[in-house]
């Protein structure tokens, strides 16, 4: 899933261990893979070991 550079710059901020992005959508509620300035609804934290 492509992310914009602001939006993977906040991600990396917030999860710097890693992450997964599980799920964006856009205004209108459809379900997309392209996550360049939408809405992501769900990030699972990826633990290191």
């Amino acid at each position: 899933m492509k992310l914009s550079e602001k939006n993977q710059e906040l991600l990396d901020r917030l999860y710097p261990e890693g992450y997964e992005i599980k799920k964006v959508e856009l205004k209108n509620g459809k379900v997309i893979d392209e996550a360049d300035n939408y809405h992501i609804l769900f990030v699972k934290r990826i633990p290191t070991p």
